[in-house]
């Protein structure tokens, strides 16, 4: 039951969840508003520039894909397979995500002074998960007798509107920029604590389950036993605009242009936090809870999933309340260059990544040609999580097709172009489309 829901929700986050793709390809274009989301000391060309509702989009987890770590039974479903899970007990992996709806920007270039402002809906979530809590859902508990397994998963998502006013300075060959946001949440679930460890004592073969495990939610998750969760899809709305879940966020950045040729960037993204106070609630489970003779083997069957007993599940102790809580922005810090040698731009960029308890590096490489109205170009990502031991490099491959008529520039841009074509066979799946205006 328990055991079932936590891997089937981390199966769909895999596939289904979307995120803010890497807007690497379009920082050589220079003068346009798209180049400020990343780097917000790009300095806008034009006197007014205005950015039409567009949308990004990208999904990836440093586990298996879909395919690797399930199969299909006869009926066609699909159910946990041991061959494609990774066998490392103690390490963890995350699947993450993020979703932006841009509704409108703005930028009004004064001289060498610019005004940025703007809205967009924005979706985060993160999924950390214990390799040893699908090692034991697919194998049963009998392997690991007299061992102490980790397997807490950290849930975290959050959604708010983002309303931003900003500005830029240009001076010489330099140029800097800076964004404040004020942010209102619309739902929200964190794990606060996620220490959960399952023991199989080898005297009598029963299980112990040391538990301190902490959610908060605002909007989105309640619970009211193991076998009644709800969770409501965090769309895009306007709930608590203005008056709950405030909070605030920041955007800097500096650009520097070398020589005609050469230029290079650094930005940090999304410092800040919101503060949850519409109706926050807290579900919290602390002590030992003892199984005696239980052999999870007999409850999993190689195409049905896992079939915990409902009575074991009444054992643990939930308690619940409300308490205002904060959470943090997944920020982002970036170094980034890029040399124009004719109708040729060659772009690298480097970046850390906050995603739950880690810290991700990304390291892309692209390059992009002009002809005519027609722009296009390839890139190519590594990324690889920084906490301790984890599983390889993960990788991504993609492009940017842009189509400039007169003063409208439209843009398409994927740094995980083969998940988005077979998602299920893939780590990583982005896509990035928008529209600007320059007059």
């Amino acid at each position: 039951m328990i055991l079932k829901k936590t891997v089937f929700c981390l199966l769909i986050l895999t596939a289904l969840l979307p995120l803010t793709a890497q807007e690497l390809l379009l920082f050589p274009q220079k003068g346009n508003l798209a180049a400020t989301r990343s780097f917000p000391g790009s300095f806008i060309g034009s006197k007014y520039n205005i950015s039409l509702p567009g949308a990004g989009f990208l999904a990836f987890t440093e586990g298996p894909s879909v395919d690797k770590a399930t199969k299909k039974n006869s009926q066609g479903k699909r159910y946990l397979s041991f061959a494609g899970l990774p066998s490392s007990k103690g390490d963890f992996s995350n699947i993450y995500a993020e979703a932006d709806i841009r509704t409108l920007d703005v930028g009004i270039r004064f001289g060498n002074y610019a005004l940025l402002a703007g809205h967009a809906f924005r979706r985060q979530a993160n999924l950390r998960y214990p390799h040893s809590l699908l090692l034991l859902a697919t194998q049963g508990n009998a392997p690991f007798v007299g061992e102490t397994l980790p397997i807490g998963p950290k849930i975290d998502v959050q959604a708010y509107n983002e309303f931003y006013l900003g500005g830029q300075l240009k001076w010489k060959r330099f140029s800097a920029g800076v964004r404040a946001k004020l942010l209102y949440g619309t739902a929200n679930m964190y794990t606060e604590k996620s220490e959960v460890s399952f023991t199989t004592r080898p005297e009598n073969y029963g299980i112990e389950l040391e538990a301190e495990y902490l959610v908060r939610s605002s909007g989105l998750f309640r619970y009211y036993s193991f076998d009644s969760l709800t969770f409501s899809t965090p769309g895009l709305t306007f709930d608590n605009l203005f008056y709950n879940n405030a909070g605030w966020g920041l955007d800097v950045g500096v650009t520097y242009e070398v020589n005609n040729s050469l230029t290079i960037a650094a930005s940090a993204l999304d410092i800040g936090a919101i503060r949850w106070d519409f109706f926050p609630r807290e579900y919290k489970s602390k002590g030992t809870y003892v199984f005696e003779g239980l052999d999870l083997a007999e409850y999993i069957g190689d195409t049905t999933g896992i079939m915990v007993e409902d009575t074991l599940l009444r054992v643990i102790e939930v308690n619940s309340g409300q308490k205002t809580y904060s959470t943090s922005l997944p920020t982002r810090l970036l170094i980034a260059a890029n040399y124009r040698q004719a109708q040729w731009d060659f772009a690298a960029q480097w970046g850390l990544r906050s995603v739950s308890a880690d810290w991700l590096m990304e390291a892309t490489l692209g390059l992009t040609y002009r002809t005519g109205p027609i722009r296009a170009g390839v890139q190519y990502m590594l990324g690889k999580n920084l906490n301790g031991s984890r599983p390889g490099i993960y990788s991504g491959f993609g492009g940017l097709v842009s189509l400039t008529l007169g003063k409208v520039c439209l843009y398409l841009q994927s740094d995980g172009l083969p998940g988005m074509l077979f998602p299920l066979q893939n780590r990583r799946a982005s896509l990035n489309a928008g529209c600007t205006v320059q007059f």
